[in-house]
């Protein structure tokens, strides 16, 4: 998750890039949790 992998030094590009990851991540789960409901 964001808050296990962010760290203070952290430059704002790494932490957009985490963030960015993290969303993704979790669209596709939600994405495929639907998919799966939708189809049962």
């Amino acid at each position: 998750t964001v808050s296990e992998e962010y760290r203070e030094d952290m430059s704002a590009d790494d932490a957009l890039d985490l963030v960015a990851r993290c969303a993704r991540k979790a669209a596709q789960d939600m994405r495929d949790d639907l998919r799966v409901n939708v189809y049962r």
